[in-house]
């Protein structure tokens, strides 16, 4: 059971876009393959995953590559991520057809940790505006604070847009009508060259590659 990956444990990490669909499928298949394998997933920020992927703490991880290590790291690409800002449904800018930027510096902001690639494009998205972070941010990169400090406040966020979809849909945060110019680089899964991810992995790698049933 253990040669054939029937039994033993998998460490994955994973981005949160990666998590409500792609992942979500690929491990009830998975499952249903090797039924007494246990799996330990940990969802963080790109950067912080293939760290611990590099020092062999993860055996997988859906993520992307950081460009100071891509030599470490074989890359299966897997999709896009588009990102939307998002606020409480009550918020003051939450029914406006359409929000102007300017409009958005008058609300304070919650952002994942600087290193990671998401908070690298909002970084972008303020240069291309010619302004800069408010201060006093909240840097987090838990989806659960974010979603509770936004519901308890009048702050602003940034999410994958189909993170933030399935979470309008239950009326727990608003997709802001603005558009982020910036665009996030493919993520996919990331394994460590010269090092045997397993059957379990490869056979996961195999299920994310497929497109998500509808």
């Amino acid at each position: 059971e253990l040669e054939q990956g029937g039994a033993g444990r998998l460490c994955i990490g994973s981005i949160m876009a990666a998590s409500p669909a792609v992942l979500t499928q690929a491990l009830i298949r998975l499952k249903a393959l090797y039924p007494l394998l246990t799996i330990e997933i940990t969802v963080d920020t790109s950067d912080r995953l293939t760290e611990a992927l590099r020092r062999g703490e993860l055996d997988l991880v859906i993520g992307r590559v950081p460009d100071a290590h891509a030599d470490a790291f074989s890359f299966a690409p897997i999709a896009e991520e588009a990102l939307s800002i998002v606020a409480s449904p009550q918020h003051p800018l939450a029914q406006q057809a359409r929000v102007a930027w300017a409009e958005l510096l008058r609300f304070p902001w919650i952002l994942q940790p600087r290193g990671s690639p998401m908070r690298e494009v909002l970084e972008q998205e303020f240069k291309s505006h010619h302004s800069r972070p408010p201060r006093g941010l909240i840097e987090t990169a838990s989806i659960l604070t974010t979603t509770n400090l936004i519901t308890s406040s009048d702050m602003l966020a940034v999410m994958p847009t189909e993170v933030a979809q399935r979470y309008e849909a239950h009326r727990m945060v608003a997709c802001l009508r603005y558009t982020v110019r910036q665009r996030l680089s493919v993520y996919g899964a990331i394994a460590a060259r010269g090092r045997s991810a397993g059957l379990a992995a490869s056979q996961l790698i195999l299920f994310l590659s497929e497109p998500v049933a509808v």
